[in-house]
């Protein structure tokens, strides 16, 4: 059997934390809460804290932020670098490799010396 003053307390006590919560700040917030356990029982001696654990469910706040110009550079500039870092490896690689293993044909030209 519920305890009915530990709950007429506890409701009590929610109604005017509600109260001064809800004329302190500008604009009405209103919550239902259900309770779906129906018997109250004593968990816990008097010198042990009291904990509650409760899920207050919300709707989705949409919140625009529109960053400056140098945070955005600061984010881009370290991924440009690593993107050139990265092409930079890659094209040094294969130019390597196409010239090391003579995959395209070249003369070699030295414009001081006349052949003719």
């Amino acid at each position: 059997m519920p305890d009915n003053e530990n709950v007429y307390i506890l409701r009590t006590a929610f109604e005017a934390l509600h109260k001064k919560y809800y004329t302190a700040i500008c604009f009405p917030v209103s919550t239902v809460l259900m309770n779906v356990y129906t018997l109250w029982t004593a968990g816990q001696p008097t010198d042990e804290p009291f904990f509650v654990t409760v899920i207050v469910h919300y709707p989705e706040e949409t919140i625009s932020y529109k960053p400056g110009f140098w945070q955005i550079v600061k984010c881009a500039w370290m991924q440009y670098v690593s993107v050139v870092v990265i092409f930079i490896w890659v094209l040094r690689t294969v130019k390597s490799y196409v010239f090391q293993n003579q995959l395209v044909t070249s003369i070699k030209y030295m414009p001081w010396k006349n052949d003719y």
